[in-house]
């Protein structure tokens, strides 16, 4: 039987994304995405609450989402659906359904899409590290004495 895995929503970040490279230097960035309420349509019939759903994106736009957006940014998401499962601290598998975001549009308020922020991304770094960037201080000697 055919089937379709398709999501295509359109919400507000409701947190900073977070960016992290996997071991092998994959830049992935994730974002919760809550989803406005859907208004009733008679009077006095019950709305669902705002949903709230997490977003993976991996790649050069996992690289331009954390460059770009942030808690209260509008965007719209195509991707697909996947399960997560993972084990908690106390080992009890916890599932939370998230999208795996294969297209990213970011949208003002007009529809206008969003100039990116320039914005680093974190790096882990030893003590070494930063003392391989710090630059040494070189005693300058007297300038030479001007030519006569």
């Amino acid at each position: 039987m055919p089937s379709l895995n398709k999501a295509v929503l359109l919400g507000t970040l409701s947190r900073d994304p977070g960016f992290k490279p996997t071991p092998r230097g994959a830049p992935v960035c994730t974002f919760d995405l809550t989803l406005p309420e859907i208004p009733g349509t008679k009077p006095g019939e019950r709305r669902p609450s705002a949903c709230t759903i997490r977003v993976v994106v991996w790649g050069k736009q996992a690289e331009a989402c954390w460059h770009s957006l942030a808690v209260g940014s509008r965007v719209m998401i195509e991707g697909h659906l996947r399960l997560d499962v993972r084990e908690d601290r106390e080992g009890q598998r916890q599932r939370r359904i998230e999208v795996v975001a294969e297209r990213v549009n970011f949208v003002e308020g007009t529809g206008v899409i969003r100039a990116a922020i320039p914005r680093e991304p974190p790096i882990d770094r030893t003590a070494q590290d930063f003392e391989a960037d710090t630059p040494t201080r070189i005693a300058e000697a007297d300038p030479p004495a001007p030519d006569d």
